[in-house]
C-alpha cells in the first residue's frame, strides 16, 4: 500500500457482472468533499488489429490491454497527479487519437474484469474487491448491452461469448477472486456488503 493520501479501490469481475453499478454504489457515499475518478478498464484497450473479424478476436483475452499505459496512469495517479485518459471506440475497435485529462483524485476505483490481474497493480490497490455474479444473469446483461450500446446482433453476441469470453473468464478472470479483500455476491443488490465497503472507505 502506498504512503500516499490517494485511496485506490480495484474492482473486477466476469463480464456485465455488475462492477459499474457498484462503482456508482460507492461513488455515492464517499465523503463529498473528495475528489472521486472511476478508471475503467475498457479506456486501455489495444487498437484491433487491421483485417481482424471483431466476432474472433478475443477482447478478454489479457494482451488485448494495454497494460504499460494503464500502470502509468495508475501510478501517476496514486502520487495526485493529473493524467490523459485514453479513450476507446467500441464500434470501430480503434483507440481514439483524443485524450481526456482527468485528475487529480483523492479517491480512484479502477474497474474492469483484470482490475485484480496484474501483481504490479495489485500491489497499488488499497481495497480489492470482486464483483460474483451467476454466468447466465451476466449472458443475459452482456446480450442486453451489446445490442444496445454497441450495434451487435444477439448471434454475435452468443458466438462470441461461446468462443472467447467464456473460456478467457473461466483461464484468466475467475482465478483473481482469490486476491479479493471483499467478494460481493449479486452485485450492488447486496446493500449488506456496499454498506460495509462505504464503511471501511469512510
Amino acid at each position: 500500500m502506498s504512503n500516499t493520501m490517494v485511496y485506490l479501490v480495484g474492482i473486477a469481475g466476469g463480464t456485465a457482472s455488475g462492477k459499474t453499478s457498484v462503482c456508482a454504489e460507492l461513488k455515492k457515499c464517499i465523503p463529498t468533499d473528495g475528489r472521486i475518478l472511476i478508471v475503467s478498464f475498457d479506456n486501455f484497450y489495444k487498437s484491433m488489429p487491421k483485417g481482424v473479424d471483431p466476432a474472433t478476436y478475443n477482447f478478454d483475452h489479457p494482451d488485448s490491454f494495454d497494460w504499460v499505459i494503464l500502470m502509468s496512469i495508475l501510478t501517476d495517479l496514486k502520487a495526485g497527479k493529473e493524467v490523459y485518459m485514453p479513450q476507446y471506440d467500441f464500434v470501430s475497435h480503434q483507440r481514439l487519437e483524443t485524450e481526456i485529462a482527468v485528475g487529480p483524485a483523492d479517491y480512484v476505483l479502477l474497474e474492469g474484469i483484470f482490475a485484480l490481474y496484474d501483481p504490479a497493480i495489485r500491489d497499488l490497490l488499497d481495497m480489492k474487491i470482486f464483483v460474483d455474479t451467476e454466468s447466465d444473469l451476466r449472458l443475459i446483461r452482456r446480450i442486453k448491452r451489446d445490442i444496445e450500446q454497441r450495434g451487435r446482433s444477439i448471434d454475435s453476441v452468443m458466438n462470441q461469448y461461446q468462443l472467447t469470453v467464456k473460456p478467457s473468464h473461466d483461464q484468466f478472470v475467475e482465478p483473481t477472486k482469490k486476491y479479493a479483500d471483499i467478494i460481493i455476491p449479486r452485485g450492488k443488490s447486496n446493500t449488506v456488503a456496499i454498506q460495509l465497503i462505504c464503511s471501511w472507505i469512510k
